[in-house]
């Protein structure tokens, strides 16, 4: 039949269009009666939900509340695990108290979540905090989660009979060096959905985070330990020829003034500079920040005193040598906190 369908053709068409409907039918019926209720399809929503900076979503599939209460008390129990310091008598008297320190970490551990849901990135928002909470930030950098990069799913395991799925993920962790497996546990609801509870081995995850941080600490401090016994043996030897000359010979005399100035300016100060040059020259963990940048401190102000000291013995001015002295009892204060950090590193066996 011209300018149409026939009989047969329309009869086709027919069958078509209800195979078509039967099919999308269908695969509707297993997407809203099936996938939509299973765990990989809940790990999509989380992930959907970050990247859409979508709350209610992630709250949908997230426990939030249990997981932050779980992965606090992690937290808590890993570092406790890595403080090798502490004796049973006084990881008891920490754990007694340990409630105390949980509600402001659970309070910070809360914020770092929305925060890592409205940024899609760990300590997106650091500077938020409440009266009540741990600075954001500070969870962040203790959990390892500053420099964490998600490198993709292992695999879902489900368990039917007790409704539970573990979702394996890779992560790489800057401060370990390698991959690590987290293991996220599901449940499933009443209603058939699959929610997020808890990471069930994150307390192994802070337990390796904190080792190999200690590790970096303790090879931080074994290098420049050594820089600085190196070099505090040879200014030692250098201030013996200093008093020698001193007591020997007449500041008021140019010859012995020259001669101190020669030994400020050609072996007291390049060693300093020395010094400074090879400290810095270290990456200091962030453990060690504190210490590292009291020993750079220590090495400008020693620089600038023997300069300044070195101009006094040419110019004899009373304004220079009261600038020398304070320099050097600034140099002296830090070297008193210097040593104070370096004792407390020391009792944690560093």
């Amino acid at each position: 039949m011209a300018g149409g369908f026939s009989k047969q053709g329309r009869m086709r068409l027919m069958i078509a269009l209800f195979i078509i409907a039967a099919a999308a039918a269908g695969g509707l019926a297993w997407y809203f009666g099936y996938y939509t209720k299973t765990p990989e399809y809940a790990v999509r929503m989380m992930q959907e939900a970050v990247e859409k900076h979508n709350q209610d979503k992630f709250a949908r599939y997230v426990d939030v509340e249990n997981l932050v209460n779980t992965s606090c008390d992690a937290l808590f129990e890993g570092l406790m695990d890595a403080d090798s310091s502490l004796n049973d008598a006084q990881r008891s008297a920490v754990s007694g108290f340990a409630d105390l320190f949980k509600s402001p970490l659970r309070a910070g551990f809360t914020s770092v979540i929305k925060d890592f849901v409205n940024t899609g990135v760990w300590g997106g928002n650091a500077g938020s905090k409440s009266a009540l909470s741990v600075d954001s930030d500070v969870v962040v950098n203790k959990a390892g989660l500053k420099n964490i990069t998600f490198r993709g799913l292992e695999g879902i395991e489900t368990n039917k009979e007790d409704g539970t799925a573990v979702v394996s993920a890779r992560v790489y962790p800057e401060d370990v060096g390698q991959e690590f497996v987290l293991k996220a546990r599901l449940q499933r609801t009443e209603d058939g959905f699959w929610r997020l509870e808890e990471i069930s081995n994150f307390r192994d995850f802070i337990q390796l985070i904190a080792a190999s941080r200690k590790g970096m600490l303790k090879a931080y401090v074994d290098e420049t330990d050594r820089i600085m016994m190196k070099h505090d043996s040879a200014i030692h030897e250098m201030d013996k020829k200093f008093v020698d000359i001193v007591q020997t010979g007449n500041l008021g005399q140019d010859t012995t003034r020259m001669a101190l100035r020669k030994i400020m300016l050609e072996s007291i100060l390049p060693d300093w500079q020395k010094r400074h040059e090879e400290l810095a020259a270290i990456e200091a963990p962030q453990a060690a920040q504190t210490l590292h940048r009291l020993r750079i401190h220590i090495c400008e102000l020693e620089e600038a005193y023997a300069k300044t000291y070195a101009e006094w013995l040419e110019t004899k001015s009373s304004a220079t040598i009261r600038k020398a002295n304070e320099l050097r009892r600034n140099a002296k204060e830090m070297e008193g906190e210097a040593k104070r950090i370096r004792e407390q590193m020391r009792a944690k066996g560093l």
